[in-house]
C-alpha cells in the first residue's frame, strides 16, 4: 500500500480487522505524515513502514505500536523518531537521548548520569564534572511522595514507552531513522526478541546495559553507524547473542575491556572499522565464537602476541590493514582451530613455520600484502592446505622445496607477482593440483617450461548450483536441494606471458615452447646444456692429479647442489634435468674403499665441455685405482 492518500488516518481505519500483514510506503509526492495510535489491528503479525525522508517524511509517536498485541516482526525504515518521548519505566538513574552532545565530553568507559525529570535536583548543576554511572542523593534532597502519586508517575512513564504493548516481539528492524542515543530502557520487556537490526544510523556510543532489557537477543546488528567505543558493559547480559554485526563504525582500539563474556557468539564481523591496535587477550572471552572479521583498507592494524589467544573455536578470520614487518607463528597462537585466514596490509616476509599453530588450516589467502620473501619452510608444520593465494604481492622467487608438504594442495594463486621461474619440481610435488595463476608475472620463457602443466593455467574457478535430487521413502518422493560446488573453466586469457627474452615478449608460453624455442631438437638441448654448466663457472680441468690430490670421493648423485673441490663453494644449479655431478671432500681411508654412486643412464658432462658415458667413467676411475696404489694414497693423505 503507497501512502499517497489524502487523509492516512481514515485510510487506515478502513483496513480488515483480520490483517495479519501490513506494509506501508510513503510516496513523493505524499505531505508529512504523522501515525499515532491509528492502526487497530489486533491480529497482525508482521508490520512494515518505508518512509522516504526526502522531502516529506513519516513520524510515528510512542502510541503507534498500542493496538498491535500480536504483532512478531516489526520492520521500520526511513522514518523519523523526533516525535518519540523515551522515558524510563524505572525510576533510577537511566541514559537519556539528550546526554552525547558535544558540550557533554566523556572519556573512555564513563558515562554521564542523568535522573529522571521528577528526581532532578540543583545538586546535579553542583556535581555535573563526576562522571559516576550512580548519583546517590543526600537525605535532605529526597522528596517524600504519597504512594499514590509514586504509582501513578511510575504509570505515566511506563504509558511512553514505545514497545510496552509488544512484548511477543521477535524480529525488529530501525534502520536509517536519524538514531543518535540509545538508551537501556528503549528495549526493556522485549523479552522474546531474538533479532535487533539498528543499521544505518548515526549511534555514536552504546551505553551501559542498553540492551540488557531483551536478553534473548540473538542477532545484534549496529552496522553503518558511528560508534567509536565499547566496553564490557555496553553488551553486558547478551548470553545467547549468535550474531554480532558492527561493521562500518569508527572503532579505533580493541582491548581486554572490549567484550563481556559472549559464550553463544559465534559470527562478530567488525570489518571497516579504523582498528590500529589489537592488544593481547581481547578475545578470551569469546570461546565459542567460529568466525571474526577485523580492520580497514585505510587504517594500519597493529597486531600484538598473543591477540587471539581464547579463540579455541575460531574457524574463519579475516584481516584487512594489517601492519607487520614479519608474520611469524608468535601471531597465531590461539587459533588451534582455524581452517580459512585471508589477510591485507603489508606483509614484507613470511618467517619459517609462520603457520605452525594452525595446523589444521585450509584455505589461505594473504594478497595484496607487497610479500618480497617466503622462507623456504614457511609452511613447515602444516599439512591440509587445499588453497594458498599469494596474489598481487612483490614475490620475484619461490624458494625449492616451498610446497614439498601440500599434497593435499588443489588451487595455487600466484597471479600478479614479480616471478621470473618456477622451482623445477614444483608440478612433481603437488600431484593434486587442479588450478595454477600464474599470469601478470615477470617470466623469462626457456625450455625449462616444458616441465610445466599449461592446462592447470588456463583454469579459473566458478560456484555453480547444483541440483540434488533423492528419494525420501518416508515421503514417497523425490526430495531436491540446492547445492553450491566449485567448478573449473577454461579460459585461455588467463595463460601466463613471457617478458622475456627480447624476441618472446608479449608471447603466452605454450606458443614460445612451439613456436620459437623449439626444445624437442637435439641441437638445442646440447647448446641450452653447455650454457648451463658454463654458469658454474668450474674451469678447472678434472684430471689424475686433481683426483689423488683433493679428492678421495667421486659421488654421482643426481642432487641439484654441486660443490667446488677446491673452495666449497655450493652452486644451486642443475647440469640436466635430475643429473648433476657432485665432487666432494670427505674423510679420506683408501682410496679402494670409496663408493662410487651411478643412478642414470644419461652421458655425463665433464669440465673440459665434453660428454663422457657412464660406462667409460667407472673405466677411467678403475685405471687410476690400478696405476695409485692405495699404500702410497694413504701415505700422502696422512701427510696432508
Amino acid at each position: 500500500m503507497f501512502m499517497n492518500v489524502t487523509n492516512p488516518k481514515e485510510f487506515l481505519n478502513y483496513l480488515p480487522l483480520d490483517t495479519e500483514a501490513l506494509i506501508l510506503f510513503q510516496t513523493t509526492d505524499s505531505d508529512n505524515i504523522t501515525i499515532e495510535d491509528d492502526i487497530k489491528l489486533p491480529q497482525l503479525i508482521s508490520f512494515e513502514i518505508h518512509g522516504n525522508n526526502n522531502p516529506t517524511r513519516i513520524y510515528i509517536t510512542d502510541s503507534m505500536f498500542k493496538y498491535m498485541d500480536n504483532i512478531k516482526y516489526l520492520n521500520i525504515q526511513s522514518v523519523s523518531l523526533d516525535k518519540l518521548t523515551l522515558e524510563s519505566n524505572e525510576p533510577i538513574p537511566i541514559i537519556d537521548t539528550n546526554v552525547y552532545k558535544k558540550e557533554n565530553s566523556y572519556t573512555f568507559n564513563e558515562l554521564s548520569p542523568v535522573l529522571p525529570k521528577y528526581l532532578h535536583k540543583e545538586h546535579n548543576n553542583k556535581n555535573k564534572k563526576k562522571k559516576n554511572r550512580l548519583v546517590f542523593l543526600k537525605s535532605e534532597d529526597i522528596d517524600i511522595v504519597p504512594y499514590e502519586t509514586y504509582k501513578k508517575t511510575k504509570r505515566r512513564a511506563k504509558s511512553n514507552s514505545l514497545f510496552l504493548f509488544n512484548k511477543d516481539l521477535l524480529f525488529l528492524r530501525i534502520s536509517n531513522c536519524g538514531l543518535k542515543d540509545l538508551s537501556w530502557d528503549l528495549f526493556n520487556g522485549l523479552d522474546s526478541l531474538e533479532t535487533l537490526i539498528l543499521d544505518n544510523n548515526i549511534i555514536e556510543s552504546i551505553p551501559d546495559f542498553s540492551f540488557y532489557g531483551a536478553r534473548e537477543l540473538k542477532s545484534l546488528s549496529l552496522a553503518n553507524n558511528k560508534i567509536k567505543h565499547l566496553q564490557t558493559t555496553s553488551l553486558a547480559g547478551l548470553l545467547d547473542l549468535n550474531y554480532l554485526n558492527l561493521k562500518n563504525n569508527s572503532i579505533t582500539v580493541l582491548s581486554e575491556t572490549t567484550f563481556p563474556p559472549l559464550p553463544q557468539l559465534k559470527v562478530a564481523d567488525l570489518s571497516n572499522n579504523p582498528i590500529e591496535m589489537v592488544y593481547p587477550y581481547t578475545f578470551e572471552v569469546l570461546n565459542a565464537t567460529v568466525e571474526l572479521a577485523l580492520g580497514t583498507n585505510d587504517t594500519q592494524l597493529h597486531l600484538n602476541q598473543n591477540a587471539f589467544i581464547g579463540l579455541d573455536s575460531l574457524q574463519k578470520l579475516n584481516l584487512i590493514g594489517v601492519n607487520v614487518t614479519i608474520l611469524e607463528r608468535l601471531f597465531m597462537i590461539g587459533l588451534p582451530s582455524l581452517v580459512e585466514l585471508k589477510i591485507k596490509g603489508y606483509v614484507q616476509h613470511i618467517a619459517y613455520d609462520a603457520f605452525a599453530e594452525i595446523p589444521n588450516i585450509r584455505h589461505l589467502a594473504i594478497s595484496n600484502c607487497s610479500i618480497q620473501s617466503v622462507s623456504m619452510d614457511t609452511f613447515y608444520g602444516v599439512y591440509n592446505l587445499e588453497h594458498i593465494d599469494l596474489s598481487y604481492n612483490q614475490l620475484q622467487e619461490l624458494p625449492p622445496g616451498l610446497f614439498d608438504q601440500q599434497l593435499s594442495l588443489k588451487e595455487l594463486i600466484l597471479n600478479n607477482n614479480q616471478l621470473i621461474d618456477l622451482p623445477d619440481d614444483i608440478f612433481k610435488t603437488l600431484p593434486n593440483l587442479k588450478l595454477m595463476r600464474l599470469d601478470m608475472n615477470s617470466l623469462h620463457c626457456t625450455c625449462r617450461m616444458k616441465l610445466w602443466d599449461i592446462s592447470l593455467m588456463t583454469k579459473n574457478t566458478k560456484e555453480i548450483n547444483k541440483r540434488i535430487c533423492e528419494w525420501k521413502h518416508s515421503k514417497k518422493g523425490y526430495t531436491c536441494t540446492m547445492k553450491s560446488t566449485t567448478a573449473y573453466i577454461y579460459n585461455k586469457k588467463l595463460e601466463p606471458i613471457c617478458s622475456s627474452p627480447t624476441k618472446l615478449k608479449g608471447k603466452t608460453v605454450s606458443y614460445a615452447l612451439r613456436k620459437y624455442l623449439n626444445c624437442n631438437s637435439e641441437s638445442y638441448n646440447n647448446i641450452y646444456m653447455k650454457k648451463e654448466y658454463k654458469k658454474l663457472k668450474l674451469y678447472k680441468k678434472v684430471s689424475e692429479e686433481d683426483i689423488k690430490q683433493n679428492t678421495t670421493t667421486i659421488k654421482i648423485n643426481f642432487s641439484d647442489y654441486i660443490y667446488n673441490n677446491t673452495t666449497n663453494t655450493r652452486y644451486n644449479t642443475t647440469i640436466t634435468p635430475n643429473i648433476t655431478l657432485e665432487i666432494i671432500e670427505s674423510t679420506p681411508k683408501s682410496i679402494t674403499n670409496s663408493i662410487l654412486y651411478v643412478n642414470s643412464e644419461r652421458s655425463i658432462l665433464l669440465n673440459n665441455g665434453t660428454y663422457i658415458s657412464k660406462s667409460s667413467l667407472k673405466n677411467e676411475i678403475s685405471k687410476m685405482k690400478r696405476k695409485h696404489k692405495a699404500k702410497n694414497i694413504d701415505s700422502k693423505l696422512e701427510n696432508d
